[in-house]
């Protein structure tokens, strides 16, 4: 295991309404066993404490918080079933217990920097304790897709549509090796890991 610096939950968006009619852009995942390639735990979580309790509202009548995370990236695709492309991804997951409406939120490669983010469209939806993909290429292939590429050590962060961070990671070369990934293990937790296979919209395992 390892940790890098992630934002976690600096700024979780406070949720105004479950939105329906919209088609979510989930999928199941596929299986594939993991390699635990580092025991480096230098580095360290941006925000400190990133775990998140959403239904202890003692003292505060505010409407519960919404934790989303980037929670798994592919930096070096390769054509599989559910990437017949071989494009970039980064794996969203809403930890929460409400669907999170998705449009106009941006995803970018800086964490802290909304200038070169651009926004998801409108159709996307993420379920509760469900995982979105957006698809990182220049050829449109994918939705949700975005006009960018990952490199082989880089950064990926989400905002909310005003420009409020939300969460983000990065990870050195290496970290995300062709055919395999990187990201958050468990689920949405601030410990990292590389994984063997990537877990395409499913749990990190």
């Amino acid at each position: 295991m390892k940790m890098r610096n992630s934002l976690g939950a600096l700024a979780l968006v406070a949720l105004v309404g479950v939105w329906s009619g919209c088609d979510s852009a989930t999928s199941s995942g596929d299986d594939g066993s993991t390699a635990d390639v580092t025991t480096d735990t230098t580095g360290g979580d941006i925000s400190g404490d990133t775990s998140v309790d959403a239904t202890d509202t003692s003292g505060d009548t505010s409407p519960a918080v919404q934790p989303l995370f980037v929670n798994e990236i592919v930096a070096k695709g390769t054509i599989t079933a559910d990437n017949p492309t071989g494009s970039d991804w980064v794996e969203l997951y809403n930890a929460g217990t409400q669907t999170v409406d998705l449009a106009g939120y941006l995803i970018g490669d800086k964490i802290g920097d909304t200038a070169e983010a651009l926004p998801l469209p409108t159709g996307v939806t993420i379920a509760a304790k469900g995982f979105v993909v957006v698809f990182f290429n220049h050829a449109g292939a994918g939705f949700p897709v975005v006009d960018k590429a990952l490199g082989k050590g880089e950064q990926a962060a989400l905002f909310a549509p005003d420009g409020t961070p939300i969460d983000g990671f990065n990870w050195a070369a290496g970290d995300s090796p062709e055919g395999g990934s990187y990201g958050r293990f468990p689920d949405g937790s601030p410990t990292f890991k590389s994984f063997s296979a990537p877990t395409f919209a499913a749990p990190n395992k």
